[in-house]
């Protein structure tokens, strides 16, 4: 879906979103892998590209279906037919 390649910290980063089920967590955490402005950074990028939605603020978001579906061709997730997302092994 996207065919810029993730900077190690993004993907560091997205992992871990992915892992936690929450942004605000991963940004809260002493073992954030990126520092928190860049993790806000990353947030409205990915909203950008229509793969991340939120309501009031950025940390407390969700990923789209085009996000999902971007997640699935990074290999960080597997969707099943209906479309629950679940963590990969990776």
């Amino acid at each position: 879906m996207s065919a810029e390649p993730l900077k190690r910290d993004e993907r560091e980063f997205l992992k871990r979103v992915v892992s936690q089920v929450s942004a605000a967590l991963v940004l809260r955490s002493d073992n954030c892998p990126v520092p928190v402005k860049r993790g806000y950074y990353l947030l409205d990028k990915w909203t950008r590209k229509g793969f991340w939605e939120y309501g009031v603020t950025s940390r407390t978001g969700w990923f789209t279906q085009a996000g999902k579906d971007w997640l699935e061709d990074l290999g960080l997730i597997r969707q099943d037919a209906n479309t629950r997302t679940e963590a990969s092994d990776e």
